[in-house]
């Protein structure tokens, strides 16, 4: 319980900072977030939490990285693929074996 009301007060700020950036323009919004991230810090009753690495991909990366997937282009997803590959595979190697694994693999 402890922790849903620790994201579900997070969750509050972020859409507090957001409303105040809207009406007070005059600093940007990630100012807003650290204002309100100290303040929730200083808050007593969150002072010992500590936020579990499993709820955190969850509550937090997973919906970043759906928002970027969103707006990434299949043309230069592929490309990076295809570059990490072939760098991987033909340069990784310091002896030079594993240049010719793609070759190898492909026929």
């Amino acid at each position: 319980m402890h922790t849903i009301f620790f994201i579900l007060s997070m969750l509050v700020v972020v859409i507090i900072a957001n409303v105040l950036y809207r009406h007070y323009s005059k600093f940007p919004l990630p100012i807003y977030l650290i204002v309100f991230g100290i303040g929730l810090a200083i808050f007593p009753l969150f002072r010992n939490f500590t936020l579990d690495p499993s709820l955190f991909i969850l509550a937090v990366i997973a919906p970043l990285l759906y928002n970027e997937a969103q707006s990434a282009s299949r043309y230069w997803i592929g490309r990076g693929a295809i570059n990490i590959f072939f760098s991987v595979n033909y340069i990784g190697s310091s002896d030079g074996t594993s240049r010719w694994y793609f070759v190898a693999w492909y026929f």
